[in-house]
């Protein structure tokens, strides 16, 4: 039974573990948050402009080298006039920041002062964030050059907020008012100086002090999900429905599996499919088969994490009991039972049964090509959402017989196809 004890995969647990990380990261700062929001600033000052339709906030220069070179220039003139618009708040710049008696750590090594000013951006992390999060496009890059203002209280921030109106302001995120998705509450400045977009947070020292419990679990988000916010937030959203963010993980798991809530164990299977856990899945799609053993989708599901897993013979006799059905239900030629049908072939190929998977390929695209016609996509492309050509299944079995020349024309036929007309 699907219920019974199972090991949980040690990178599966790491990551599920981090996301627990932070949701309790996230909701520790909202309780704090909730008690020293700055609600003056947050009325006062409202999140704008926005980039214009269906833009972005961009730098004149899009070249990275230029772009370095630019931002290094400035970087004196962006530090002095910071230097200024702290001492206009009341503040000391080279004061460290302190909240409840203990220093505000930036690093585990380096606390806040009153005015940090980062380093420029690396090229390494320039070039991360654009390939991850901005399309080849480096013009988006609007934060190397950077710096943090910390305050203790709300008059200070109104006071940093009044002098920083005196800048060219091209963006304003009240993150107070609208929290990020880790909960974390402050506001965003991007400014231009002598032509080149800066970045200036201004935190309050109350809030900020929890950030450095969600900095090693930020460093998980930016490498497993590459910084895609929505995609972290939408996993974090589905952890918290499906386990307790303070609960042992392998210990919800089992208690999971006991029970007959699909809904909980189909959102817990879309998050471990993504991390790539085809032993949790297949258990997973254990269970929601014992709980609706006629659901054709749950059977199929579980076939392909057997696929995934190299369980070959059990995948094929899943796919064959879905063919059976679909077969019935939805007729031979429909698009969901030749599905099964090149289920059950993709199995027999990694068989080795390339004889038995040519019959089977040759079969889905005949009736493709009658249904759909000879250039259709989806009759040159079955798996994977058209990734995989269909006739190239076929020239697969028979490469895998030796029959090379046959093999051949077919993976010409796959390569013209799309071409045509």
């Amino acid at each position: 039974r699907s219920s019974d004890l199972f090991h949980l995969n040690s990178e599966t647990k790491r990551n599920l573990e981090n996301l627990q990380g932070l949701t309790r990261a996230r909701n520790s700062t909202l309780k704090i948050a909730e008690e020293v929001l700055p609600r003056q600033y947050m009325n006062r000052f409202p999140s704008s402009p926005q980039p214009p339709p269906g833009g972005e906030l961009c730098q004149v220069e899009g070249n990275l080298n230029d772009l370095l070179s630019d931002c290094e220039n400035v970087l004196p003139t962006f530090r002095q006039t910071l230097i200024n618009i702290v001492e206009a708040a009341g503040l000391v710049p080279d004061e460290i920041a302190v909240w409840d008696g203990k220093e505000v750590m930036l690093t585990p090594e380096t606390p806040y002062k009153s005015l940090t000013v980062g380093p420029l951006k690396s090229r390494e992390r320039c070039e991360e964030k654009v390939a991850n999060e901005y399309d080849g496009d480096y013009s988006r890059l609007v934060d190397m050059v950077r710096a943090s203002i910390v305050v203790a209280n709300e008059d200070q921030l109104i006071l940093a907020a009044e002098a920083l109106q005196g800048l060219d302001i091209v963006r304003l995120k009240n993150r107070f008012k609208e929290p990020l998705f880790t909960g974390y509450c402050d506001a965003l400045y991007n400014i231009k100086i002598d032509g080149i977009i800066c970045e200036v947070q201004l935190h309050v020292s109350a809030i900020v002090a929890y950030k450095e419990e969600s900095h090693h679990y930020y460093g998980f988000f930016r490498s497993f999900f590459a910084g895609n916010v929505l995609a972290c937030k939408n996993r974090i959203d589905m952890l918290e429905k499906c386990i307790d963010p303070n609960a042992d993980v392998q210990t919800a798991l089992e208690e999971m599996l006991k029970s007959d809530d699909e809904d909980l164990i189909w959102g817990m299977y879309d998050l471990v499919e993504e991390m790539g856990d085809w032993y949790l899945c297949e258990v997973l799609c254990q269970r929601l088969c014992e709980i609706d053993p006629d659901n054709v989708f749950y059977k199929e599901r579980l076939a392909c994490a057997l696929d995934d897993q190299g369980k070959y013979a059990q995948a094929e006799a899943l796919h064959r009991q879905c063919w059976e059905v679909r077969k019935k239900t939805l007729g031979e030629h429909h698009q969901g039972t030749l599905e099964s049908i090149i289920g059950i072939a993709n199995a027999l190929d990694c068989q080795g049964k390339y004889a038995q998977a040519e019959a089977l390929h040759r079969q889905c695209w005949e009736v493709r090509k009658k249904t759909l016609g000879e250039h259709h996509p989806d009759t040159l492309n079955v798996l994977n959402n058209m990734a995989v050509a269909k006739d190239d299944n076929v020239a697969i079995a028979l490469n895998g017989q030796g029959k090379y020349a046959q093999a051949e024309a077919l993976y010409r036929q796959c390569w013209e196809g799309p071409r045509q007309p």
